[in-house]
């Protein structure tokens, strides 16, 4: 977030003040031959003490700012429009329904056809894959929750220990959750985390229902206690976009 009020101010002198300049007084315009002075700001954007935009080279200076002081502030930005457009997408498929309870229906068949199977499998993992798919990532493609979880993308396990968790408590958007069935000892239902707050995850997920069963009928937004997940991956941040 810091880096990103730095980007923020940044353009802001930009666009304010292309004939203005920075010194030590504050902010200084020419405004019909007169100078005026602009009113002295206090801010905790680290931004160099000495910064002089002007008309003729205030997109110079604005660019070698950002190059200089905000490639972290680019990936950021970058990560939150792709969060967005990952969960946009997904949203916007809350409420398909399955046309007769049996893993099927138009839209329940396009998810499982992206990752080559047909109707009547369980596909709340092709789901993920199919809402990435439309962000325009490669990655992933497949129908088994537990391939969601390699090593490499897995940043907490909430169930077991929240010290593990390698993000904010009340962060975490755009994440995809694991949740681990006994019976099964694996992964066996997934989706994503639309928001964290306090102890409660709202989540979009298919193949489930109000209850939360891991074999419901369509895609809902339901809300899970912590607790109940066993895991999170990021396949945003890693997840290679084309």
């Amino acid at each position: 977030m810091e880096t990103a009020r730095i980007l923020l101010g940044i353009v802001w002198l930009a666009v304010v003040g292309s004939g203005w300049g920075a010194g030590s007084g504050g902010l200084t315009t020419s405004l019909s031959g007169t100078s005026h002075s602009a009113p002295s700001f206090q801010t905790s954007l680290p931004v160099p003490s000495r910064i002089s935009i002007t008309s003729s080279s205030s997109r110079t200076n604005v660019r070698d700012l950002l190059f200089r002081h905000g490639s972290r502030g680019f990936s950021s930005l970058h990560s939150f429009e792709m969060t967005e457009r990952v969960l946009n997408i997904a949203r916007a498929e809350v409420g398909v329904r399955e046309a007769t309870g049996l893993n099927d229906g138009k839209r329940v068949e396009e998810y499982l056809a992206l990752v080559g199977l047909p109707k009547g499998h369980p596909y709340c993992a092709a789901f993920i894959s199919w809402v990435f798919k439309k962000a325009g990532y490669d990655q992933p493609r497949t129908a088994w929750s537990p391939a969601l979880f390699p090593k490499e993308r897995v940043v907490g396990n909430s169930s077991r220990d929240l010290s593990s968790l390698r993000f904010p408590r009340d962060e975490g958007k755009g994440l995809v959750f694991g949740i681990y069935f006994p019976g099964l000892k694996r992964i066996a239902h997934c989706g994503f985390v639309s928001q964290i707050k306090g102890d409660w995850i709202h989540t979009i997920e298919a193949n489930t229902s109000l209850p939360g069963s891991r074999e419901g009928d369509g895609v809902y937004a339901r809300t899970r206690h912590f607790r109940t997940i066993r895991c999170y991956a990021d396949w945003i941040g890693k997840g290679g976009v084309k």
